[in-house]
This record gives C-alpha cells, sequence and structure tokens, in this order.
C-alpha cells in the first residue's frame, strides 16, 4: 500500500500529464515547501495549483475535500489556506477524473467539501456539489 507521499506524487504527475496533454504548460517548484504545486501556463497567464490526490468514499457517492486542517483551536476548526493559489485540482484515483475549484469555493465555512457523483436521493440541489460539474474539462472549456 502507498503512504500519502507516494499518493501525493501521483496525483501530481496524473494532473501535470493531463494538464499538458490538453496544451497547458507546466511548471514545477524547486521546493516543496510552497502552497502550490505547480504552475499551469494557460492562455497566456500563470496559475499556481495545489493538487490533491482522493477517493471515493460512502458506498461509492462522494469524493471528499477537507477544507480544514486538523489543528483544532478553542473548539473551532481552522481553515486551510487558499488565498495564494489559483487553481484546486483533485486528482480522483477511484474514477481517474480531474475536478477543478476555485479558492473562494473552498473557504465557505464548512469542514469539508463533498462532490457527489450522483444526486441526493431527496433530490435537494440547494447544498449539493455534482461532481461533473466540477470536472476540469467542463470548468476550462478544454
Amino acid at each position: 500500500s502507498m503512504n500519502t507521499r507516494q499518493l501525493g506524487d501521483i496525483g501530481l504527475l496524473r494532473v501535470a500529464t493531463f494538464l499538458v496533454e490538453h496544451g497547458i504548460s507546466v511548471s514545477i517548484p524547486f521546493t516543496d515547501s510552497l502552497r502550490y504545486d505547480l504552475i499551469a501556463d494557460w492562455k497566456g497567464k500563470l496559475y499556481k495549483v495545489q493538487v490533491k490526490n482522493n477517493k471515493i468514499i460512502k458506498n461509492g457517492t462522494i469524493i471528499p475535500i477537507i477544507t480544514t486542517s486538523t489543528n483544532y483551536k478553542k473548539g473551532k476548526w481552522v481553515q486551510k489556506e487558499y488565498n495564494n493559489i489559483d487553481w484546486f485540482i483533485v486528482y480522483c484515483r477511484d474514477n481517474q477524473k480531474f475536478y477543478l475549484l476555485y479558492p473562494k469555493e473552498l473557504t465557505k465555512n464548512t469542514r469539508a467539501i463533498w462532490l457527489r457523483l450522483y444526486p441526493a436521493k431527496n433530490n435537494q440541489k440547494k447544498r449539493t456539489n455534482l461532481a461533473e460539474e466540477f470536472e476540469i474539462e467542463k470548468r476550462l472549456d478544454l
């Protein structure tokens, strides 16, 4: 079984490969102490990208994106910092798809964002994030 570092490396390489295959140049920083994992050069602009390698949970219905860190301070979960990245790309290793979120979508004061692979059983739409709406091909019109 792979450790989180190896899964992270695979996620980074998968995302980089996907971007390059779609005509988006990729640069990887010299250090791994930055908040972003790669830089995407797309349509004349540079985008700082954070990459996550996630799996599907809850009987094949949900891809979870944890948006708080585990530092539980004074009874509050600490929101992760997304203000110095432009794109947050999730590689889902279970369905081999890529999902793009923007920082403002990650800071909605929830502990996690759940991307649903199927509509909720009660057909609730309001707080439901359908995964397919976040697929990178749709969001960037690739």
